[in-house]
């Protein structure tokens, strides 16, 4: 353990104090005997590999809703698991030969479906992927579970990389280092891999902008995983990333790359895992976008430190999200505020502050300040607010009739809303 952890640890801790760790970690990675031994022979492991699962997740951020992911990687088909885990079954996606795990194809749109949708995004949108957590993790100090286990690696690094616009072929490993995704989107800078003075595992260069840290429960990174005890092998993990505001219209290959170094005997085994999707940027508020407020939604429930990664963008005013963050994923049942309620103007100096025409409020969360010269005005009852002129008139209390609605031969359509879900809003639908 000794010779392993000074070879092949060279961004850990001093040796003295990652034995201590390892140690102490001991039951977590269930080793056999009732001594830790300074060898590998004693320790059950699994093996390392995971992969992204849906690439638009709009769910919970502690349990996997599939009915909330809107867009998936290629040739992607999972089966709905009623225990709100499992995003893998049936396939297992572990690809760790560098570049893309399924080869783009001619008409790249064939390696998706009507109910396995590419994914379509705006420019300035946060957005969230979730992946299975395949047992890389730690498991907090409380867990109990004997049936969760860890085989967590040290020196994390999860990225985000993109193609240039339009590409005629998925790009090579060396291609996609060089464009990282939040250094695209302004949140970062110097993240090349390899580089002299590279910022690659930095906050900053990471899917999320949290970097885990070496044998440290807190929830960061790929390890961003709440209900990590109750299943270690088909709990989720997620992260988010901003499309760049600047993104030009067109087709685009991304690659969600996790590196880790794993015990394997008789060493550390450094693997490299990726995952390739495809994703269209469409202009903002096109009728090709897909509506509603994107992100992970509610709050995490686990003794582990773990946060809703949304909020790691909310302080950038330009993102022009809506998301329900702080908010659990239940719909409110309270009633909201007449029309002309708004927030009021002295608030909209504040940093973080919604643009012009975007979102304040919906009926989840809300409502927040906006930029200066606007407020935030309700849509008559529909608990939906948008930053408008302060000196706009407040929208005609007429509403359609309640008798109106879709008619009912256009329900059975895919990709339908679920009971109890919006259906409309004053910017699109029904």
């Amino acid at each position: 353990l000794a010779q392993a952890a000074s070879t092949a640890c060279p961004f850990t801790r001093p040796l003295g104090q990652a034995m201590d760790l390892v140690s102490r970690r001991c039951a977590r990675l269930r080793c056999l005997g009732t001594a830790l031994l300074l060898t590998f022979a004693k320790v059950k492991y699994v093996e390392g590999h995971s992969w992204v699962a849906c690439t638009d997740y709009r769910g919970d951020m502690n349990y996997f809703q599939q009915q909330k992911c809107l867009a998936w990687p290629r040739e992607y088909s999972p089966t709905v698991r009623e225990d709100g885990y499992q995003i893998a079954s049936p396939d297992s996606r572990a690809h760790a030969g560098g570049g893309c795990d399924v080869p783009m194809s001619p008409d790249w749109t064939s390696a998706y479906s009507e109910s396995f949708p590419y994914a379509i995004y705006e420019p300035g949108k946060v957005y969230c992927m979730a992946w299975p957590m395949k047992n890389h993790g730690w498991l907090p100090d409380s867990c109990t579970n004997q049936q969760s286990k860890s085989d967590a690696g040290i020196n994390d690094s999860l990225a985000l990389y993109v193609s240039s616009a339009n590409p005629e072929r998925d790009p090579s490993q060396e291609e996609f280092n060089v464009r990282n995704i939040n250094e695209l989107a302004g949140l970062a800078s110097n993240c090349t891999p390899g580089m002299s003075g590279s910022n690659e595992f930095l906050d900053e260069c990471q899917l999320g902008l949290e970097k885990h840290e070496n044998y440290e429960t807190d929830c960061k990174g790929f390890l961003r995983a709440p209900k990590f005890c109750e299943s270690s092998g088909m709990s989720m993990g997620t992260g988010c990333f901003k499309i760049p505001s600047d993104m030009s219209p067109g087709h685009y290959v991304a690659q969600w790359f996790w590196q880790s170094s794993f015990i394997r005997p008789p060493t550390f085994q450094r693997i490299n895992y990726q995952t390739c999707f495809d994703f269209l940027v469409v202009e903002a508020a096109s009728s090709l976008a897909r509506p509603g407020p994107t992100g992970t939604t509610g709050v995490s429930e686990s003794e582990l430190p773990c946060h809703n990664n949304v909020l790691k963008f909310e302080a950038d005013s330009t993102t022009g999200t809506s998301t329900t963050a702080s908010k659990t994923a239940t719909p409110s049942s309270t009633t909201t505020t007449s029309v002309a309620s708004s927030v009021p103007a002295s608030t909209t100096a504040a940093a973080g502050c919604i643009d012009a025409q975007q979102h304040c409020a919906t009926p989840d969360w809300g409502p927040v300040c906006c930029t200066s010269g606007f407020a935030c005005v309700f849509y008559q009852n529909t608990g939906y607010a948008r930053c408008l002129p302060n000196s706009a008139p407040a929208p005609a209390p007429t509403t359609t009739s309640v008798a109106s609605s879709v008619p009912a031969s256009t329900t059975a359509a895919a990709g339908c809303i679920d009971a109890q879900q919006h259906c409309a809003t004053p910017d699109w639908g029904p």
